[in-house]
């Protein structure tokens, strides 16, 4: 690959992410004025049902996908791979259906939800089902390397979710009809991926057969991890209620998800070269070549993360002024310690694609689950006796859990 190859795909990753990371700071000024702190709590349950349905369906799916491109592309049944992974967004699009059939009627009869919960975690469905497919299709493009037209996608699709996002906001004036408003504008997106006919399914089952064998051990831990991922803005909820977890929220967006925006275009940039090198996932000698780069790249976001956290110390009061509302600015003196923490659970994610390279994802499970379920336990006596500074201290406390126990691992595949 040649220097202008890879100098292209990095500009136009990286700009793609200040776009997205631009718009996301631009989307808590618009709400933090347009909306109740109440709303946005609202709002961000809706986003929440999106996490959980991310870590428990697409985002295995979507790794599956990410790592046997590459594989596919090198073997002549290239074409029965897009064919099998059309397969799944059919019947993910029918599942949609059965599961709404069924959850909506439970959603709305069951006697202790009020009408206000019922709006939004249907929204919050509707959403999160746009979203995970968007994703899939985004996976297709990352296992190919095509990160022009991958990094093309992600913008468009922010800008149509953010505009649809402020019509409705504007509107209706509530945080279910913002939801809706972001499911429309990805939901426009999928008109852009027109599924092949689907051909000869008897040949796709091989491809079938690789991505469930990959894609459960995600599937495993992802509602562990959809609950600890969520369990924040909920325990907030519920000990300090909706108006806590709408404070929370926009702090939470100026901070912790730019941070992991970062590391995404890391992680983007480096993900296909890594599958690419590990191929059939047999690397012998070649998994140490891996690994030290891999764990050198993690110690660099560390200190990285050190240094963008010491910017938002010095700069808190005025990003606040900047970026927030009045009524959202109390807890705007946490902004460097949930940047801490974003960073060091991301540089884990990275540490963790060594392992994910040598095709030994069943090695994370544990990982996952257990400090997931700690993670959980943590948020929960911070968000009981401390409130908004006990989940941002506990955060703290879980990322060096995670990323410890993810070098551990590292280390000693490398011995096996």
């Amino acid at each position: 690959m040649s220097f202008h190859s890879i100098f292209r795909k990095a500009a136009a990753v990286t700009l793609s992410q200040v776009i997205i990371a631009f718009s996301g700071l631009a989307m808590v000024y618009i709400f933090t004025r347009l909306i109740s702190p109440e709303e946005y709590g609202a709002m961000t349950y809706g986003v929440l049902v999106v996490t959980i349905f991310s870590q428990l369906l697409f985002g295995p799916i979507g790794a599956a996908v990410t790592r046997f491109r590459p594989r596919a592309k090198q073997t002549k049944y290239d074409e029965d791979f897009v064919s099998a992974v059309n397969l799944i967004r059919v019947v993910i699009v029918v599942g949609i259906v059965v599961l709404s059939s069924i959850l909506i009627p439970l959603l709305y009869f069951f006697e202790n939800l009020s009408e206000g919960n019922f709006n939004i975690i249907f929204a919050g469905l509707i959403f999160a089902f746009a979203t995970g497919l968007f994703t899939i299709d985004n996976a297709q493009l990352l296992g190919e390397d095509r990160q022009v037209l991958l990094s093309y996608h992600r913008v468009v699709e922010v800008f149509l979710r953010l505009t649809f996002g402020i019509i409705f906001g504007y509107i209706f004036v509530t945080g279910t009809s913002v939801v809706l408003g972001f499911a429309c504008g990805t939901g426009l997106m999928l008109l852009v991926k027109r599924p092949k006919r689907l051909e000869n399914l008897a040949r796709q089952s091989y491809w079938l057969h690789k991505i469930y064998r990959y894609s459960k051990p995600f599937a495993l831990w992802g509602g562990f991890t959809a609950l600890y991922l969520v369990s924040d803005r909920f325990l907030l909820g519920y000990f300090g209620g909706a108006e806590l977890v709408g404070k929370y929220a926009p702090i939470y967006q100026l901070t912790y998800v730019p941070i992991i925006m970062i590391f995404v275009v890391v992680s983007q940039l480096i993900t296909p070269r890594i599958y690419a090198q590990a191929k059939s996932g047999k690397l012998g000698s070649n998994f140490n070549y891996i690994q030290n780069k891999v764990v050198m790249l993690s110690v660099a976001s560390i200190l990285v993360t050190l240094i963008i956290s010491s910017i938002y110390y010095i700069g808190q009061k005025y990003i606040s002024e900047i970026f927030l509302g009045n009524s959202y600015k109390e807890y705007s003196y946490v902004m460097p310690y949930l940047v801490l923490s974003a960073g060091i659970f991301s540089s884990g994610q990275i540490c963790s694609l060594a392992i994910q390279a040598k095709d030994r994802v069943d090695g994370l499970i544990s990982v996952k689950i257990v400090t997931a379920v700690v993670g959980i336990f943590m948020n929960y006596f911070g968000a009981k006796y401390y409130g908004l500074v006990g989940i941002v201290m506990s955060s703290i406390a879980f990322g060096i859990f995670y990323y410890s126990w993810i070098l551990i691992i590292v280390f000693r595949e490398k011995g096996e």
